[in-house]
């Protein structure tokens, strides 16, 4: 036969392959036997124990059945306090939703009202409303009168005035 060395060795490696597939298949199956003994005796000790122990008496299954039922209570009325308190947070959290609503808008209305201006355009009507009031003091008109004209405070007429004096001052 011609069978050559390199042949011979890869037969070889294949047996011992299956010599210890086969040897592990065994040790495998030696040992759920080993387990399964083991689990009976558990369960023999257990069933014997549990024959002892399974006397309960008239007394004790009243007790357990009014524990249960306190207990069912005491789960009925936290189910019911949790719902109420969740009520509750959903009435604060739409309050509050609805005042910071409100409270952006103010602010908004605020800013408008309060915005500096924002162009050239608008820069040069309030440079023009503020030289036609300065025109106005060194003409002497009344401060009321040059305010509600010109859509003016006290406090910009006043520092109006001072710029006034300073310029006077500084001519002198």
């Amino acid at each position: 036969m011609g069978v050559s060395f390199h042949g011979l060795k890869r037969i070889t490696l294949t047996l011992r392959c299956e010599m210890t597939l086969i040897t592990l298949q065994i040790i495998q199956l030696l040992i759920d036997v080993f387990l399964l003994a083991v689990l009976m005796l558990l369960f023999r000790t257990i069933r014997s124990k549990e024959k002892e122990q399974l006397v309960v008496s008239q007394a004790d299954f009243v007790e357990l059945k009014r524990l249960m039922d306190e207990s069912q209570t005491f789960a009925s009325e936290f189910m019911a306090k949790l719902d109420e308190g969740k009520r509750e947070l959903q009435t604060i959290a739409t309050s509050l939703d609805e005042r910071e609503k409100r409270l952006h808008e103010i602010v908004e209305k605020a800013e408008k009202m309060y915005s500096l201006p924002s162009n050239r355009e608008d820069e040069e009507v309030e440079r023009e409303r503020y030289g036609k009031a300065l025109k106005l003091l060194e003409m002497g008109h009344e401060l009321k009168d040059i305010a509600r004209e010109l859509n003016l405070t006290a406090g910009e007429l006043d520092l109006l005035n001072n710029i006034i004096r300073f310029r006077s001052s500084q001519k002198e």
